[in-house]
């Protein structure tokens, strides 16, 4: 397993689609303000899951038992190495190493998001 991150999206039964975000466990450090998922966790639509939670299990046990028939061999083997590696005590013990930007930093990237919103009005 090389530890990049895997999105599946996928409809539920009454058409809704979601995505499923098993993100990167490669590169441990990250900035709140840049990246909008932690290192090694799952997102379901985009809201981090709690490890070792009812609904970490149920979406993981939904995934082998209703999705995985929809992909081809090489897709399942790396969607069951994600689900392998959620179910390790490896992700239990990972530890993301969360930065703080400069204040130079800080400041640019709120420049940057203003400027971005000004441009599109």
């Amino acid at each position: 397993m090389d530890g990049g991150s895997l999105l599946l999206e996928f409809e539920d039964s009454l058409g809704t689609t979601h995505s499923l975000n098993f993100v990167q466990a490669v590169i441990l450090e990250y900035y709140e303000e840049i990246n909008n998922y932690i290192p090694g966790r799952i997102y379901l639509n985009k809201r981090l899951i709690e490890k070792r939670s009812n609904e970490e299990a149920f979406i993981l046990d939904a995934i082998k038992k209703y999705l995985l028939d929809s992909f081809n061999s090489d897709e399942k083997e790396l969607i069951l190495e994600k689900i392998a590696f959620v179910e390790s005590n490896r992700y239990l013990e990972l530890q993301p190493i969360k930065k703080e930007l400069s204040a130079k930093r800080k400041a640019y990237l709120i420049a940057q998001q203003k400027k971005s919103k000004f441009d599109k009005s």
